[in-house]
């Protein structure tokens, strides 16, 4: 006979345009759904590096406990983040300080925005902007389409580096776009 025993975890992009993206997520534990709305602003749209993260993370590809603790540079809309919190992990989504009202307003749109710690972190301003950050031990480090452009790469390493530093054992998990140097 056949088993009606659900055999794997799955992510399925339910309706993906200009207004809205919006994921449904099958687990063993039950079903969520979690949406972004698009804006115009680069930082305020979902990429499909966020999407391949939290499929990833959804199906095991990435392997995530319940309850690690997660650091996410340049949230944007917050889409991982959401997914994350509802996997049971502890998040912490960072994002430049002019982008974190949309971040916040996704995060509780999803219901996830008390179980998401929200903070500002410009790589630009790093070392100074990550020294809050060194003292906190982190599990996983979350990278979603980050390198988009070139200028920003330097402070990007930057940031990575001194928590890698202080966290020797951090995974650092990195989604991202093939971009051309046109592009960039």
């Amino acid at each position: 006979g056949a088993s009606t025993e659900k055999q794997h975890d799955w992510v399925q992009v339910t309706k993906w345009d200009a207004d809205e993206v919006r994921l449904d997520c099958d687990l063993k534990e039950g079903r969520f759904s979690v949406s972004h709305v698009q804006q115009r602003n680069i930082s305020e749209r979902t990429w499909p590096s966020s999407i391949a993260s939290s499929r990833a993370v959804v199906t095991g590809f990435w392997d995530i406990n319940r309850g690690a603790r997660v650091l996410e540079l340049g949230s944007g809309g917050g889409l991982a983040a959401c997914v994350l919190a509802r996997l049971g992990c502890v998040v912490t989504a960072t994002d430049l300080p002019a982008n974190l009202p949309h971040l916040e307003a996704s995060l509780a749109r999803n219901g996830v925005l008390a179980k998401v710690q929200v903070r500002p972190l410009d790589w630009s301003q790093s070392p100074a902007s990550v020294v809050p950050f060194l003292d906190e031990r982190w599990d996983v480090l979350l990278l979603n389409d980050c390198a988009y452009d070139a200028g920003a790469c330097v402070h990007l390493a930057r940031t990575v580096a001194a928590l890698c530093y202080a966290n020797p054992r951090m995974q650092i998990l990195v989604a991202n776009e093939p971009r051309t140097a046109l592009e960039a």
